[in-house]
């Protein structure tokens, strides 16, 4: 949350559905233990509305726009 206004959401993953409800699980729930990639498990982060907003959607407006 420190750092919200320096990182963008952005994925090479393609469009798919799943895709998406992954981010969304990691980044917007409480989950724990969510199957990863390789062996290890995450942990939803569970970031408030105006982190996810900033992440989403604030700052890639403003590097689009400057």
């Amino acid at each position: 949350m420190k750092y919200r206004s320096r990182v963008l959401f952005g994925t090479d993953m393609g469009r798919d559905v799943q895709m998406y409800r992954a981010w969304w699980r990691l980044l917007e729930t409480g989950d724990e233990f969510i199957p990863g990639r390789l062996w290890w498990r995450y942990y939803g982060l569970e970031l408030p509305p105006s982190t996810l907003q900033s992440i989403y959607h604030e700052n890639a407006k403003r590097v689009l726009m400057w």
